[in-house]
């Protein structure tokens, strides 16, 4: 094998240049703005943090595959533009872990029934300052925190649906173009 060539110095070090102006003109060769994340990535550019986040509390070997993958594409891709295209599929991938998490947790939340005497516990401060078990007698002082908030779940999960209904079709005419 011979020396690096002048492209692949430019990725791994900075300010490495070609020495013929014409390489290093060509805009494929230049380092990748926000607004190109923005045009080629769309709404996974919000929605794939989110997946990234979910793999690194279920991190499994394809999990980490998929976190590797995403971090080392993202850093040829922001030295070169022309190497976006490689951080699509993992985008994608996270997105969709993202996407459908939300729907499993969205879809449990009106699908699961509580049972009609189970109150959570409640942990409050003791004078220590440790969290302690509070116990009331039949659930009777709880019952209401326990009914808001099943409400709230299912108010966010009823939120998540929405804003799947409404981003869908323009994800989809996006991808359709």
């Amino acid at each position: 094998f011979g020396p690096l060539s002048a492209r692949v110095r430019g990725l791994l070090v900075k300010h490495t240049r070609t020495g013929n102006p014409l390489v290093d003109s060509v805009a494929e060769h230049q380092p990748a703005s926000s607004r190109a994340y923005m045009q080629y990535m769309g709404h996974l550019l919000f929605i794939a943090p989110v997946g990234l986040n979910i793999c690194f509390w279920h991190f499994t070997n394809a999990s980490t595959f998929l976190v590797l993958y995403a971090f080392i594409s993202y850093y040829f891709s922001s030295k070169m533009v022309r190497f976006i295209i490689l951080l699509g599929p993992g985008m994608s991938a996270l997105g969709g872990i993202a996407v459908g998490h939300g729907l499993s947790w969205s879809f449990k939340q009106f699908l699961e029934v509580p049972e009609k005497n189970s109150v959570p516990p409640v942990l409050k401060k003791n004078k220590k300052g440790s969290l302690v078990r509070v116990k009331y007698e039949n659930g009777v002082q709880n019952k209401k925190e326990n009914e808001d908030i099943i409400f709230f779940k299912k108010v966010m999960a009823g939120l998540f649906f929405f804003l799947l209904y409404q981003l869908g079709p323009k994800f989809y005419h996006r991808c359709h173009k």
